[in-house]
């Protein structure tokens, strides 16, 4: 198992997690209906490592996405600043409270 937050490029994807994948965009459903996926479990399983390789794996099949790791006490501030930076790929100033960051957000995503 790879240390935490290791590169994850070099993971092997078994057949378990191609079957999970696959179960994920071939569904049959309608492509505009949003899905969530959630990861439980103890410390140290290595469940960010596993969201960062589903994240990887699956990057082309979605126009605008990003990756947010959140802790048992978030900062919202930076969770925002962070989903920002990622959908606009530019850093927004660093002045913008949380709700001028929502309202971007929001702003770049209804103009997709």
């Amino acid at each position: 198992m790879p240390t935490p937050y290791e590169e994850t490029s070099d993971i092997v994807i078994n057949d378990r997690m191609n079957v999970f994948i696959n179960s994920l965009t071939n569904d049959g459903a309608d492509q505009q209906q949003l899905k969530v996926v959630s990861i439980l479990g103890s410390a140290c399983l290595g469940k960010t490592t596993f969201a960062k390789v589903l994240y990887n794996k699956l990057d082309k099949r979605y126009h605008c996405r990003a990756f947010i790791r959140v802790s048992r006490k978030p900062d919202m501030k930076r969770i925002f600043r962070d989903m920002l930076l990622q959908l606009q790929r530019q850093h927004p100033p660093q002045h913008y409270q949380e709700i001028d960051l929502i309202h971007n957000i929001k702003k770049y995503l209804q103009g997709i």
